[in-house]
């Protein structure tokens, strides 16, 4: 079997290739002529061999040679196919035979013009001249290699040969440049190195490491030993840059920027990290800003620009805290306004004596700057605030006379005080006004109309003096009960509230009011918010004319700021016993109510308007456009929403079918509203109806300002009204064929809790500082902690009017007022009168 193996040739017998040296030549194992030039033969000796190889009929033990063979045939063509490859091989075949012309047939000898057994040795060692055979790598003699590899092309040369066979070049000539090369790329990587460049130092050096011919190990040795070198060298100088880092970072917590700029200097560029450079910015930054605000200093001092000097002091010696120069100055500042402050304190010039004092730097600042700052601070806060107040009300009153007990020689506070009192006496021009003004109106108001409080109505008069007496025990809070008592008694100017309806029956109510049915002669509207029960039962007498027949105002146990925070369990069953008890209160006083109808509101907050316009069309069309209209401006489901609307601007007859339809859209979640109905059924309360504060309130409006010459009964003019409360804030436009309204968010517990974490109060405390300022331990704090929300407001408001006149230019408004609980706050309405 194995001689058997032994004698079997694939290359003769499945190519035909005449035996002799195995693994056969190229020219051979493609049946050529040696040195053959034929691109044309070449190629169809190569499709010949290979269709011969592929008609072999193959066993499973011929696999492995055949593929074997396979691939010799394949690289054998694509040798003879590539120009430079070929002529190394040819050139080395010509050197075998000795003489280029000795070329055989590939069928004839061994195929590859390889010197016939008994020829001359075709190759002559270099070092002891000994002749070898071709087939030799080394000379027999003395072990030298026979053969050689050009540096230029990568062919084969015999070692006593100069130039190359395939290419020509001078082969010694090309080994000197390359080792000359070799030397230069290592001397350069060397200098990188020095300049601290190590990344390409070591690409270069890395490259020179990885050469393995041995003419050259001398120069690969050389750059293993350098990049060994040289990585220590990197790994060192980067621990030394971060130490340096981290130097600098502490040199510069203490503000020796000196030090610190010097230690990322040295540090060599290439080194720097993006954080080694930043710092050394700033470092940079800091020294130059300490020359300049030096120099700034002292044209300061020589120009006696003192209120110019305290900013750049602190900023000098926040950067150079031992300063001398600069805590020279910033003590001779201190005394100088010290001596400044005490000198108009004693002329109770106020706010100039606390302006002294802020050109203290604080470095400089003693507990006498304190103590003088206080003082100063505080009497010009209430002298501003008695002087700048819009109204004659108590509060400023009380702060009148607080201004005149810290300052008892100030004359002109006294007289400020004097005739504060005496106006304060005075009634005011109209009865529904709280208190007379007392600083002068201006000219063009912040909001581009008047504005005023509105504290009482006069329209509904009072049926004893004990519905007077509650009336006027609690100004400017009964209005929006005023407006659901209307709705009640079917007296409303619009109608349309949320009261959960069958879904068959959502335009019942809408549209069959008054038809053939009396109307009631009583009705009660509830409003309770987070802070009390406002309560009013209107009737109607024999002439036509609404009373106030009873009127309660029953506080809320438990405060809003109590009451709210995290919808958490404890937090919402506070919430409704707080809701129980008052309610059962109102029960108590009122008794049972029976035959009366009712109507509670539901915080402006919780309702979503919309304001909308349908084209020309029929009435009977109406319904139908709206509710069409309601699902495409409205966020949620019908299906889960208490809604109604209420045709504005609304004209009679033909005359309507040709005009557009402008309508008023509210609603609300069901889950909502039947809540609130059933906080009242609890109570024992029926609920005949439902309605949104906001509307409440356009009723009332319209109710008390329509009649004879009022503002309502002038064609379209129209009247704002803001009524802030304990948890946001309404603002309604109303004119009698119009209505406009808008809810904000925050109300007087966001100021109650800004007073309680600034002044350290409890809730109860907060709330009775916010109405009586006086009361507070330091007055200028109080004014820090409201005025900000009381400019906001007056912001929101600006803006929300700028957006109505945009929107509604055909109603423009003639007089703003405010009311609410929380409106009396001392300095909102001279925000919303000025803007500051």
């Amino acid at each position: 079997m194995v001689s058997a193996e032994l004698e079997f040739d694939p290359y003769l017998q499945w190519l035909n290739v005449a035996p002799g040296s195995r693994p056969p030549s190229p020219y051979q194992i493609l049946g050529l002529r040696s040195l053959e030039s034929d691109a044309n033969l070449i190629r169809l000796a190569y499709i010949q061999q290979d269709s011969a190889l592929s008609r072999v009929v193959l066993n499973p033990t011929d696999r492995a040679p055949w593929e074997r063979i396979r691939r010799e045939l394949d690289a054998a063509y694509a040798l003879l196919t590539d120009p430079e490859r070929k002529a190394v091989l040819d050139a080395s075949l010509r050197r075998k035979n000795g003489v280029a012309s000795s070329l055989k047939p590939a069928s004839g000898g061994n195929g590859d013009g390889a010197a016939a057994p008994g020829a001359v040795d075709g190759v002559t060692c270099c070092q002891c001249q000994r002749p070898n055979p071709t087939e030799r790598e080394f000379c027999g003699g003395c072990g030298q290699p026979l053969w050689d590899k050009c540096p230029k092309c990568g062919g084969r040369c015999a070692a006593e040969e100069r130039f190359c066979g395939a290419c020509g070049a001078n082969v010694a000539a090309s080994w000197e440049e390359e080792r000359r090369r070799c030397e230069m790329q290592i001397e350069e990587g060397l200098a990188l190195a020095a300049k601290h460049h190590f990344d390409p130092a070591l690409r270069i050096l890395l490259g020179i490491a990885q050469l393995t011919d041995p003419r050259l190990k001398i120069y690969a040795a050389r750059a293993v030993q350098a990049l060994e070198d040289i990585e220590k060298q990197h790994q060192a100088e980067v621990a030394q840059a971060k130490a340096t880092l981290e130097l600098a970072l502490k040199c510069f917590s203490v503000n020796s920027f000196e030090k610190a700029q010097s230690a990322l200097e040295e540090t060599p560029h290439p080194l720097r990290t993006k954080e080694h450079d930043a710092l050394l910015e700033r470092a940079r930054s800091c020294r130059q800003e300490i020359l300049t605000l030096g120099g700034e200093i002292r044209t300061l001092v020589e120009e006696k620009r003192v209120s110019e000097l305290a900013p750049k002091l602190e900023r000098l010696l926040a950067l150079r805290p031992n300063h001398t120069q600069a805590m020279e100055i910033a003590t001779q500042l201190r005394d100088r306004s010290i001596k400044s402050a005490k000198l108009r304190l004693s002329r109770h010039e106020y706010q100039e004596a606390f302006e002294q004092l802020t050109y203290v730097p604080s470095v400089a600042i003693t507990d006498e700057v304190e103590k003088l700052r206080d003082t100063s601070g505080e009497l010009a806060a209430i002298f501003a605030a008695v002087q700048n107040g819009a109204l004659a009300e108590p509060a400023l009153v009380r702060l009148a006379e607080k201004l005149c007990t810290i300052a008892p020689s100030n004359e002109k506070a006294a007289k400020l005080r004097d005739q504060l009192v005496e106006r304060a006496k005075k009634k005011p021009a109209s009865p529904r006004l709280w208190v007379g003004n007392w600083a002068p109106l201006p000219t063009r108001t912040y909001l581009d109309a008047p504005v005023d409080v509105l504290a009482y109505f006069s329209r509904a008069k009072a049926a004893s003096d004990k519905v007077a007496q509650v009336l006027a025990e609690h100004p400017c809070q009964f209005f929006t009960a005023l407006g659901l008592a209307l709705q009640a008694f079917e007296r409303a100017a619009i109608d349309a509230d949320i009261t959960p309806r069958d879904k068959s029956g959502v335009f019942s109510k809408l549209t069959g009011l008054g038809l053939g049915r009396r109307l009631p002669s009583a009705g009660w509207g509830i409003d309770l918010d987070e802070t009390a029960l406002k309560a009013i039962k209107l009737s109607v007498s024999g002439k036509d004319e609404i009373k106030v027949e009873a009127a309660e105002f029953i506080g809320r146990a438990g405060g809003p700021a109590k009451n709210s925070g995290p919808a958490e369990n404890s937090t919402e069953t506070a919430a409704g016993d707080a809701v129980r008890q008052t309610l059962a209160t109102f029960v108590e006083r009122t008794g049972e109510i029976k035959g009366v109808p009712v109507c509670v509101g539901l915080p402006g907050s919780r309702v979503l308007g919309r304001f909308c316009e349908l084209p020309p069309m029929p009435a009977k069309k109406v319904p139908d456009s709206v509710q069409y209209e309601a699902r495409h401006q409205l966020p949620i489901d019908l299906e889960e929403l208490c809604w109604s609307y209420s045709l504005l601007d609304p004209q009679d007859g033909k005359v309507a079918e040709k005009q557009p339809r402008p309508f008023m859209l509210q609603a609300c979640r069901e889950a909502h509203v039947r809540g609130r109905i059933a906080q009242f059924k609890e109570a024992g309360i029926p609920v005949d109806c439902v309605q949104n504060d906001c509307l409440a309130l356009h009723n009332a409006i319209v109710f008390e300002f329509s009649e004879g010459a009022e503002v309502l009964a002038r064609g379209d003019a129209a009247l704002a009204t803001i009524d802030f409360n304990a948890t946001g804030a309404n603002l309604v436009v109303s004119s009698a064929r119009h209505v406009w309204f808008r809810s904000f968010g925050s109300g007087s517990t966001e100021i109650c809790r800004e007073l309680m974490r600034e002044e350290q109060l409890t809730l109860d405390q907060a709330e009775d500082v916010l109405r009586r300022p006086h009361r507070a331990r330091r007055y200028r704090a109080w004014v820090e902690a409201v005025e900000p929300y009381l400019q906001q407001l007056a912001n929101e408001v600006q803006r929300s009017l700028v957006t109505y006149r945009k929107s509604s230019p055909n109603h423009p408004i003639k007089h703003v007022y405010g009311l609410g609980a929380s409106f009396n706050i001392l300095g909102l309405l001279r925000h919303l009168r000025t803007g500051k």
